[in-house]
C-alpha cells in the first residue's frame, strides 16, 4: 500500500508544499483531491473535478509523462468496484488513504530536467515549538518598550507573546502593530497578557509595545510556533492573593497541541520567597526575577500544574493551546 498525503484545508494552506508530478494530495475538510505537477505549490493547484468515471483530468493530462497511468479517486469503494477498468485511489477522509501497490518492476521515474524537487515536509504537520526568547524591559516612563523576537522566523510561523507587568486599566498597554490581543482580561487578570501574530518572514529583531504611564519593568517571552493556527484553540486566565495558583484549565484540546502558560507575581517582589512551578510535564522556558517574577512554560497536550511559594502573593496566570 502507498500512503497519500492527507491534511485539513488549513494545514494544506499553511504548509503549501510542492507535490511531485502525479502525486495526489487529499483535503479532508472538503473531501477533494489535488494532483501535483512537480512545480506548483498547493495553493496554486486546482482541485480535481468530475464524477467517478468521467473525471476532468485535462489539466493533469497535459503534465503527465508518456506511459503514465491515470488514477481516479473516490471515497466510495462501491464506485471503484463498479468501474474496474480504472485504477482507483480509495480515500479515507478520517486518515491515511490507500491505493494498490505498484506492479512488479515498476519504479518511480526520476525528475526530468527543470523539474523542481519539493522541499522536505515539516513532520506531518505536527504542531512544533521552534524557539523562544525572553525580555525584561527597562524601567522608566517610555511610551514604547522593545521586545526581542526569535531568530530564523519563517513566513507562516505563529508568534505568541506572553507578558506580565503593572498593566491595570489606569496604565494600559497596546500590542505591537499587526498583533492580536488574545487575553486582555479585567481587574487583576489584566496584568498578564497574550498577543499573537502570523509571521511574514520579514520581521526584524524586535517589536514595540505601546505603554501608557507605566514606569515598571515588564517580563515577556515570544514563542515561535509552526503548523498551528494563530487563533488559540482554548485560552483561560486566573489570579488571586494566594500561596498557590493552578495553571488555568483548558478543554477541547488535541493531544498534540502546544500548550503555553505564563505566570506573574508582583506586590513589590524582592526574590526572597521565589515561586516554583508549574511542575511535572512542563518545560520551563523562562524564569525572570526583577521587581517581579515571571515563569513561562510549555507542554504537549493538556496537563495540570500550579505555581506556589511559601508566603504567597499577588499571583496571575494565563494558559492557551495552539493546534
Amino acid at each position: 500500500m502507498a500512503d497519500v498525503k492527507s491534511r485539513r484545508a488549513v494545514e494544506w494552506q499553511r504548509e503549501n508544499p510542492v507535490l511531485r508530478l502525479g502525486e495526489p494530495g487529499y483535503d479532508r475538510t472538503s473531501g477533494r483531491l489535488k494532483i501535483g505537477n512537480g512545480r506548483s505549490r498547493w495553493n496554486e493547484l486546482t482541485y480535481v473535478t468530475g464524477s467517478s468515471s468521467s473525471s476532468s483530468f485535462s489539466e493533469v493530462d497535459a503534465e503527465l509523462p508518456t506511459g503514465a497511468v491515470r488514477v481516479y479517486a473516490t471515497e466510495d469503494q462501491a464506485v471503484a468496484d463498479a468501474n474496474p477498468e480504472y485504477v482507483w485511489l480509495i480515500l479515507d477522509p478520517s486518515g491515511v488513504e490507500e491505493t494498490p501497490p505498484p506492479s512488479d518492476g515498476e519504479e518511480t521515474p526520476p525528475p526530468t530536467d527543470g523539474e523542481e524537487t519539493p522541499p522536505p515536509d515539516t513532520p506531518s504537520g505536527v504542531p512544533t515549538l521552534i524557539s523562544s526568547v525572553t525580555t525584561i524591559t527597562p524601567t522608566g516612563w517610555q511610551p514604547t518598550r522593545a521586545v526581542t523576537l526569535p531568530t530564523g522566523i519563517q513566513a507562516g510561523d505563529v508568534l505568541v507573546m506572553v507578558l506580565h507587568g503593572n498593566l491595570e486599566p489606569v496604565y494600559g498597554i497596546t500590542p505591537p502593530a499587526g498583533w492580536t490581543d488574545r487575553a486582555q482580561g479585567t481587574d487583576n487578570t489584566q496584568d498578564i497578557r497574550m498577543f499573537t501574530a502570523t509571521a511574514t518572514g520579514t520581521e526584524g529583531t524586535t517589536v514595540s509595545l505601546g505603554v501608557e504611564n507605566a514606569p515598571e519593568q515588564t517580563g515577556t517571552i515570544v514563542y515561535q510556533l509552526r503548523n498551528v493556527a494563530e487563533t488559540p484553540a482554548a485560552i483561560a486566565k486566573n489570579s488571586g492573593f494566594v500561596v498557590s495558583l493552578d495553571v488555568p484549565t483548558l478543554t477541547g484540546v488535541d493531544t498534540d497541541a502546544i500548550v503555553l502558560t505564563g505566570f506573574g507575581e508582583s506586590s513589590d517582589y524582592d526574590g526572597v520567597d521565589p515561586v516554583i512551578g508549574p511542575g511535572a510535564g512542563w518545560t520551563i522556558d523562562g524564569n525572570l526575577v526583577h521587581a517581579r517574577q515571571e515563569i513561562f512554560a510549555h507542554r504537549t497536550g493538556i496537563g495540570t500544574g500550579s505555581f506556589a511559594s511559601t508566603n504567597g502573593g499577588k499571583f496571575r496566570a494565563v494558559a492557551a493551546a495552539f493546534q
